[in-house]
Parts: C-alpha cells; sequence; structure tokens
C-alpha cells in the first residue's frame, strides 16, 4: 500500500511516484462516480523541489485536489463545488484524509455528499426504438434485441450475445446509499446536560451487549462550541486533526467520541458522534455524512430520485 504521507519535500523519486498513485486513483474516483469520458480535466502540477504539488481532478460541479497539504494534521484532499471548469475558486473547502484514497467508494461517498454529485446509469429508454450497434464491435452487425420497459440492465445485448452499448445514457440519481447508517439522534444544539444524556443513551435499553458499543456507532448530533473545548481539555485526545478529535477514552469495544468542528455556509459548527474506529476511515464518513444533512444534499438527492420515478420535474 502507498505511503500517503511519506512526505514529497526534496525527494524527487516519492514525488514522482505520489503523482503517477494519484493520477490511477483519481481515475477510478471518476469511474466509481460515473463521471462521462470529457467532463473532466485531470491535471498534475508538481511544483517546486520542497512541496508536493498537487494532482486535480476538476469536473464541471466538483473540483478534488490531492496534495500534501497538511501532513501535520492528516488531510491532504480538498473537495468542494465548482461552476464548470473554468471555475478556480469554487465553494466553501472541505478536507478529508489522504488515507482516503485507498478506500475509493468511502471518498466517492464523501464527494457526493459535498457536492451533491449524482451517478449517471445507462438505463434503456421505453419508448425509443433500437439503434444500431456500435462500430467498434466488430463481430456485432445486427440491431440490439429489444427489452421490456422496465428492465434497468446497463447495456444490451445483440442477437449473437455480443455485448453493446447502442441504448442512449440516462441520468438516474442515486439518493447517497453509498453511506454508512449515521443517524442524528437529536434535533436542535444539545445542552451540556442533554450532551451527557446522549452519550449514556442506551445504558438502560434492554436486549443490547454494553461491551460491543454496536448501538451507539453512527449516532452524531450538534453541540455548541464550549462542549467542544470542554471535551477537547477533559482528556488528552486519542487522535486531532484539523477540526476534528478522538476521545481517547472508548466507550465500548472501537467505538469512541469523535469531536467535529465543521463550517458550514460560513459558519462554525459543533457536533459529537461516535464512530466504530475498526474502520478507521470512519471518522472522514461520519464527517461527509453530516455535512451532506446539514446541507440537505442528501434530501435534494432523494427529491430528484422521487421525481424522476414520477416523471416531475425538480
Amino acid at each position: 500500500m502507498f505511503d500517503w504521507n511519506r512526505s514529497c519535500s526534496y525527494d524527487e523519486q516519492q514525488k514522482r511516484r505520489f503523482h503517477t498513485t494519484a493520477r490511477l486513483r483519481l481515475k477510478k474516483l471518476a469511474a466509481e462516480l460515473a463521471l462521462p469520458q470529457g467532463s473532466f480535466d485531470l491535471r498534475s502540477n508538481k511544483a517546486g523541489i520542497a512541496v508536493s504539488g498537487e494532482i486535480t481532478l476538476h469536473h464541471h460541479g466538483a473540483y478534488i485536489q490531492v496534495g500534501q497539504f497538511g501532513l501535520s494534521s492528516g488531510h491532504g484532499i480538498l473537495i468542494r463545488t465548482c461552476k464548470g471548469r473554468k471555475d478556480f475558486t469554487g465553494g466553501a473547502n472541505h478536507f478529508v484524509a489522504l488515507g482516503m484514497l485507498d478506500d475509493i467508494p468511502a471518498l466517492a461517498a464523501a464527494v457526493r455528499a459535498i457536492t451533491g454529485l449524482v451517478e449517471t446509469l445507462r438505463v434503456p429508454p421505453s419508448d425509443a426504438p433500437p439503434e444500431p450497434c456500435k462500430p467498434h464491435h466488430r463481430r456485432c452487425t445486427r440491431r440490439p434485441q429489444a427489452r421490456p420497459a422496465d428492465s434497468h440492465n446497463t447495456t444490451s445485448r445483440c442477437d449473437d450475445a455480443v455485448q453493446c452499448r447502442a441504448w442512449p445514457t440516462r441520468v438516474q440519481e442515486n439518493p447517497m446509499t453509498a453511506h454508512p447508517p449515521f443517524r442524528k439522534v437529536l434535533d436542535g444544539v444539545a445542552t451540556r446536560e442533554q450532551m451527557f444524556q446522549q452519550l449514556s443513551r442506551h445504558k438502560d435499553t434492554p436486549g443490547i451487549d454494553p461491551l460491543s458499543g454496536t448501538p451507539y456507532s453512527g449516532e452524531w448530533f450538534q453541540i455548541t462550541a464550549s462542549e467542544y473545548h470542554f471535551m477537547l481539555d477533559l482528556l488528552p485526545p486519542l487522535f486531532m486533526r484539523t477540526g476534528m478529535f478522538g476521545m481517547s477514552e472508548f466507550k465500548a469495544g472501537n467505538v469512541t467520541s469523535v469531536f467535529f468542528a465543521i463550517r458550514i455556509r460560513g459558519r462554525e459548527r459543533c457536533f459529537h458522534g461516535f464512530c466504530d474506529l475498526t474502520d478507521r476511515q470512519s471518522p472522514d464518513k461520519m464527517r461527509a455524512a453530516i455535512i451532506a444533512h446539514e446541507t440537505g444534499a442528501s434530501e435534494r438527492l432523494s427529491l430528484r430520485a422521487a421525481a424522476r420515478k414520477r416523471n416531475v420535474p425538480y
């Protein structure tokens, strides 16, 4: 596995490997997001000898940049919205760990949560006549067989069973199903008393294993900035990054409290969540899920998907 945190500074060989590997992972990310060819640019800028440079995937709706911006904080992937491939400033900056390049589905989920990108799938139209097969299918000279209107296969098959992509592309929204089941458990902003109640909300729940921590995993709620700093000063943190720290005292099993300070629509807000550190990317996934929920990204995608099914414009 590639060591993303080994510095590229004054190490030309490491910088070359860093850029080559990051470009390959961003290509996989584009495929995971189902970005059509020609809808994005993939650029590499090696910059000077003392820095890592950056590798950028620039889609007309998302700007994703990889670099060793903050090795001390663990953050190295910048994600933000943009309005076209000439927009180099875009929306608010969001950062996730460089290690998420080793988990492309999780990184794609974070990108969707932050930018609102939807997945493009090939869905055959119900009323369009079949088209001739593409010329590059050399063995395929026949027209594809018609399929039922409710078919959801992503490719058509010709009479000689050679796959062909003769059906036009239609966009179908994916309502954020890639996210783990993160759950907001309290409306509004918790006071200190409410915060401590939520930290032990399952202690009297019958039929659960109190040592597993499973009932708590994935739960989150909003807290005040004063409670965020109170908990930061309470114990030495298990880990600490920009806008995020984990408690060194675990709740149960591998589940511990993670506190977030996230800038949403120009205002910094604080949150608490229970993360299962069996998955080392769970804090970044939870952060992306919180942003999606609080900016309405998941709700917008769900509404668009529902409207699409009813053939109602949204």
